[in-house]
């Protein structure tokens, strides 16, 4: 479980899916929801579970990083850089998808 520093709110691997989000599914290295079947990697694919469980709130550029990679020593993190070609191949790969990643300058990401 990863709690977010700033409003408190709990990230947890077993969450259950927000009531607009019911038909997306997780499978593989595959998305499917409302018919589409979108490709992502591991990486995007876990930033994307994270974003859908908070469910329109604001996910914290720190957030991120420690739900990405704080297994790996702090050093090892890559560059702040690598968030952001993240959420664009999400972008990329989940193209026609009913949604939109929101960035929030020197904040953080949100669905809409």
């Amino acid at each position: 479980m990863i709690t977010c520093p700033k409003c408190g709110f709990e990230f947890q691997d077993g969450w259950q899916l927000p009531e607009e989000y019911k038909g997306l599914h997780f499978t593989g290295d595959e998305v499917t929801w409302e018919g589409g079947t979108y490709h992502l990697r591991p990486m995007e694919r876990r930033l994307f579970r994270l974003l859908v469980q908070a469910d329109g709130r604001i996910v914290r550029y720190g957030l991120i990083e420690n739900y990405l990679y704080g297994c790996r020593p702090h050093c090892e993190w890559p560059s702040f850089d690598s968030i952001k070609v993240r959420v664009s191949e999400i972008r990329k790969g989940m193209r026609g998808a009913p949604l939109q990643i929101k960035t929030l300058r020197s904040v953080g990401y949100c669905l809409v």
